[in-house]
């Protein structure tokens, strides 16, 4: 006999089985034939695997897209919230598509050399980063540079090739720290330049022009590699290359030239190699986001040629094109708030670096040492090369922001006969779009256009023109060799040295016997004193066969005697005798200082080169100091 609580256990498991063969009877399936075999397909099940592909597949798409719908619904605010951050980063830059990822190797590479910072660290965004502050300190030392060369002036430096060659070096140390301070402003506004994309490609999958950035972004870094090591080969050959001309230039006030140690030299080095990279890498980055718009001008040009056919009609919406073209010019608006500084600074600077550099090949005497000469020449190519790449890159924008007003001319409407007023207005609104100032600016001043090639040529040209022809009037040296007129010039002027010195004597005094005394060489004196000289002397030998003097072979006694002069003008207590001046000039002596001295030593050798150049003739007109 059963008991109780069996009878309950049957009746639950037949409760169970029952529900069980109801449940089975409601599951619908579906069969299909495989190899002659009937096979039940549970459709739940398929549903079920169906709805996760589809959410893992919708998971990839978003991790591989561009953009997603979430993101287009954000504000600005949000997307720089620290969920966005933690996902995407400030500028996107964990999105494998984007355009910050295309050029990631440049700003990378930039960042390590301090000429791009980025204000996100940790994951949270800080308003000092180190990348930051190493990009402060950079820029702070390059300004104290710039500022340093104007210790390289003299007072009594003329129009010439040192001048220029100074001038020149000074322009360049001025280009680097203007290009440091470009990028690190660059890299402040850097985010909203790819905010603005993010917002105008939201609705795109894929970007086609992404390898094609990311390849000539790789390109561009090469390029700027090499322009930092050939820099700073031909730097550091020529200022460590004994018997150079103007090293002494590089290191005033601190030291002069070769004097300096070794650990000078280095650390000079080193700043030369980081000032290089701020003079390659900005031009590089400027140039790689015209290649970025340019290509969006492309495949907006390439949308627009396919609404028209054949034969010219066109059967698009114009007011679309019109609208999307002009989201491409804010786009371009706004990388050009970014470089049109760095812009107007390669055009002020470059060109008349340019015009100073050839001027100086073409008529600077150089010595035996050839670095000097090599490197204004380096010096010259990197600037013309810079200067024309900007300006294609910017030319090429600007082609391809106006490519669709040929396409435009030449279309034919669609019913034309009955085309309504409004886009009449529309496509006259497109053309004067299509005609009007796209592109990068030089601060606002001037688009770059492909006139402006040929604008930089000319401008170039006229102006070393211009130069040759002012240096006839402003240097000395370049008048007739062989003469005896009263033209020494203003560092050497016995003359004035001579009127100044006699005037300190009484009425009674025979300046001719101190005249007499003075003139001893070509190159000093009166033409008046000549012609006594040669009246009153039976045995007077012309100037022009007179041999190299004391003072033809060392410049020393030129300088000394200008500062002597003027050291004795400000006297209180002119001198009345001969022992009376003498005593002036020995007190004076004392007061000499060393520089013009220093001076003429380092024109010691390049003298004694001019002396036998000339063959014993007047040297004054022919040396260049």
């Amino acid at each position: 006999m059963m008991t109780s609580s069996e009878d309950g256990q049957n009746g639950r498991i037949d409760s169970d089985s029952r529900l069980f063969q109801a449940a089975r009877q409601n599951r619908r399936r579906s069969s299909v034939t495989v190899g002659g075999t009937d096979i039940e397909i549970d459709d739940n099940v398929v549903k079920q695997r169906s709805k996760t592909l589809e959410q893992t597949s919708k998971q990839k798409e978003r991790k591989m897209s561009v953009q997603y719908g979430d993101v287009g619904d954000m504000y600005i605010g949000q997307l720089y919230s620290a969920d966005v951050k933690a996902t995407q980063g400030t500028n996107f830059k964990h999105v494998s598509d984007s355009l910050y990822v295309a050029i990631r190797p440049l700003l990378f590479l930039m960042k390590c050399l301090g000429l791009f910072h980025t204000r996100e660290w940790q994951g949270r965004s800080q308003i000092i980063t180190p990348s930051m502050l190493y990009s402060i300190i950079l820029m702070l030392i390059l300004w104290a540079s710039v500022i340093r060369f104007f210790t390289v002036y003299e007072t009594d430096a003329w129009y010439g090739e040192k001048l220029f060659f100074k001038i020149a070096r000074h322009i360049w140390w001025f280009q680097v720290a203007a290009a440091s301070t470009c990028s690190f402003f660059a890299a402040r506004n850097v985010p909203n330049f790819f905010e603005r994309c993010h917002k105008m490609m939201k609705d795109r999958i894929l970007l086609p022009y992404r390898n094609y950035i990311r390849k000539w972004s790789i390109v561009y870094c090469v390029i700027a590699a090499i322009l930092v090591i050939v820099n700073v080969i031909f730097i550091a050959v020529w200022f460590n290359t004994p018997n150079s001309q103007y090293t002494e230039l590089e290191l005033t006030p601190f030291y002069r030239g070769q004097e300096a140690p070794v650990w000078f030299r280095v650390i000079y080095i080193i700043l030369t190699f980081f000032a290089s990279c701020a003079y390659s890498f900005s031009m590089s980055l400027m140039v790689t986001f015209c290649l970025v718009l340019k290509k969006e001008f492309n495949l907006f040009f390439e949308k627009f040629k396919n609404t028209t056919s054949v034969n010219g009609e066109y059967s698009g919406n114009i007011e679309e094109h019109r609208r999307e073209h002009l989201r491409i010019c804010g786009l371009v608006v706004t990388g050009d708030d970014i470089f049109n500084l760095h812009t107007l600074i390669v055009y002020v600077t470059d060109v008349p670096a340019a015009c100073l550099l050839t001027f100086n090949l073409i008529f600077d005497q150089f010595g035996d040492s050839l670095t000097l000469p090599l490197l204004q020449l380096w010096l010259l190519l990197a600037a013309i090369f810079r200067l024309y790449t900007v300006t294609v890159a910017a030319t090429l924008l600007n082609e391809a922001g106006t490519a669709p007003l040929d396409e435009l001319h030449e279309m034919r409407m669609l019913d034309q006969d009955n085309l309504p007023s409004d886009k009449m207005v529309q496509i006259r609104v497109f053309i004067y779009k299509l005609t009007g100032a796209i592109g990068f600016t030089g601060w606002q001043l001037f688009t770059i256009t492909r006139d402006t090639t040929t604008s930089i040529f000319i401008a170039v040209t006229g102006y070393i023109i211009a130069m040759m022809t002012l240096q006839t009037g402003f240097n000395p040296f370049i008048r007739a060799v062989q003469c005896a007129c009263n033209c020494t010039p203003p560092m050497s002027d016995l003359n004035s040295t001579y009127d100044n010195v006699t005037s300190f004597f009484q009425p009674n005094v025979d300046v001719y016997v101190i005249g007499g005394e003075m003139i001893a060489l070509p190159a000093i004196g009166k033409k008046s004193q000549y012609l006594v000289f040669e009246e009153n002397t039976s045995r007077f030998i012309s100037p022009d066969e007179w041999p190299p003097n004391t003072l033809d072979a060392n410049s020393c006694d030129y300088h000394t005697l200008r500062h002597l002069e003027q050291l004795i003008a400000v006297n209180s207590n002119p001198p009345q005798t001969i022992d009376q001046l003498k005593e002036v000039l020995q007190e004076k002596w004392r007061e000499l200082p060393q520089k013009p001295l220093q001076h003429a030593i380092d024109q010691f050798r390049p003298r004694q080169c001019v002396i036998v150049k000339m063959k014993g003739g007047c040297i004054e007109h022919a040396f260049n100091k």
